[in-house]
């Protein structure tokens, strides 16, 4: 005997026992790599921190992250708060969702640096280190550097035979450096062309 194939009406189809799974409230929220995500930490073990993220399973921040920060992020990680984390991997092998605090951070303080670079808004960077040419310095979680002929004077005045201790020691001491700028990367003088002379 052959069924009768023909199309059922939306309230017939609403009726179906499945009809709750196709139903917009209940979809799967799937997380992508790379987005960054609120959620609420619900476990912290000592080792890994489950983060509630409104997927289909909580999300985990790794020990190896856990064991590098700081104590002041692990209070903010403590159970209970919201936080901002990256997907780094939708599904790992044990088909955990992998996320990052200190990623999620990176991310903020790079849009941050854009803002700056934008409006050439003056900031307050850290400095935390040191090369030949100049300094490292911390906006936030992003590292930069100021080439030592943006110092001032009065820090190369030490002289050619210098050592970089004695250049850029007294910056680590001091440790914040007032009325920073960003500068795109490749920035180049007026009338100066990036390309080879004839």
């Amino acid at each position: 005997m052959l069924q009768d194939n023909t199309f059922r009406s939306a309230s017939e189809a609403s009726d179906h026992p499945m009809a709750l799974l196709l139903n917009d409230d209940f979809a799967v929220d799937i997380p992508k790599a790379g987005e960054i995500r609120d959620g609420e930490v619900i476990h912290y073990n000592g080792k890994e921190i489950l983060v509630d993220i409104g997927a289909k399973s909580e999300g985990l921040i790794l020990s190896d992250e856990v064991d590098s920060l700081d104590e002041e992020s692990k209070d903010i990680l403590a159970v209970g708060n919201s936080v901002r984390v990256m997907v780094v991997s939708p599904e790992d092998r044990n088909g955990n969702i992998i996320l990052s605090y200190t990623e999620a951070l990176k991310e903020e303080d790079w849009v941050l640096a854009n803002e700056l670079l934008e409006s050439q808004e003056a900031f307050q960077g850290k400095a935390v280190g040191y090369n030949r040419g100049g300094l490292l310095v911390k906006l936030g979680q992003v590292n930069g550097f100021v080439p030592a002929s943006q110092l001032g004077n009065h820090r190369r005045a030490r002289g050619p035979r210098a050592s970089n201790e004695e250049r850029f020691g007294p910056h680590l001491a001091d440790g914040a450096l007032h009325g920073l700028r960003l500068v795109p990367k490749w920035t180049l003088p007026p009338g100066v062309s990036d390309q080879p002379g004839p």
